[in-house]
């Protein structure tokens, strides 16, 4: 019975983080980028980029044409480095409900404050992974999950992706400025793209504290019921006693008049 009603929780959590994930409406992801000059850069959706639409979990790619924008001089033709390098997806985290707006400290230290970010966006159901930043059509950084920084950044309803920013909660990240940030590192003559995961949290149910809730519950139950079985008992058992004393009265009342005959 217990494993049964464990089940039955598990599978209406479930029920209940599918219908948190419904509400997802599709949002446009761009891919925000200054190079190292500040000769290549997309600061918004429909501009530079080539952005998609994110509706919910699944594997999403952006990108940035950089031989596409016009530069100062044919020596700036190709980009180098980054200044700024994040992907926003607008509006996804207000319509997930992990908006950071009044929900997180803005004194927290970065490290902190990014495990924070990210449990609004987890909480929500979802967790960004498999981020990958492509140039020129090859692989050129792949993140380990646990250091992809991810949340509503800027507090405007945006789940923003942070693979660098000078201005941001890595600026000072060492591996990033020298294997992203720096102009010896990254040069891009054609594209750069960054591909990423919107999975879904799975729902953990400890079976554990399923039964010992219905424990508690079974527990409850039997002390609530426990008072009124007393209570049925007693009356019982004075509706006996009435019963036996009316039952001596009338026998010594039968043994008085059998006494009387007799005299």
């Amino acid at each position: 019975m217990k494993k049964f009603m464990t089940k039955i929780v598990a599978v209406a959590s479930a029920i209940a983080m599918m219908g948190t994930m419904a509400m997802a409406a599709d949002c446009t992801a761009f891919l925000m980028y200054a190079d190292a000059n500040w000769q290549h850069d997309n600061w918004s959706a429909a501009s530079n980029g080539v952005d998609t639409t994110v509706s919910g979990a699944g594997d999403y790619t952006v990108s940035l044409p950089v031989s596409e924008i016009e530069t100062d001089s044919a020596t700036d033709a190709d980009a180098n480095g980054a200044v700024v390098f994040c992907v926003d997806i607008v509006g996804f985290a207000a319509e997930i409900g992990a908006e950071s707006e009044d929900k997180i400290d803005e004194e927290l230290e970065d490290a902190d404050k990014i495990a924070a970010l990210k449990a609004l966006v987890n909480d929500a159901g979802y967790e960004v992974k498999n981020v990958v930043v492509s140039v020129d059509g090859d692989e050129f950084y792949a993140f380990d999950d646990a250091d992809v920084i991810y949340g509503d950044i800027e507090s405007n309803g945006n789940l923003r992706i942070e693979i660098y920013n000078a201005y941001g909660l890595n600026a000072e990240d060492e591996t990033l400025l020298a294997e992203i940030a720096s102009a010896e590192a990254l040069t891009a003559t054609s594209e750069i793209s960054v591909s990423f995961t919107l999975a879904e949290v799975e729902v953990e149910v400890e079976e554990d504290a399923e039964e010992t809730a219905t424990e508690d519950a079974a527990a409850t139950a039997t002390a609530t019921a426990t008072p009124a079985a007393n209570a049925s008992a007693k009356t019982g058992d004075s509706t006996a006693m009435i019963a036996l004393s009316a039952l001596a009265v009338i026998s010594l009342a039968g043994v008085v008049v059998l006494k009387k005959r007799n005299a």
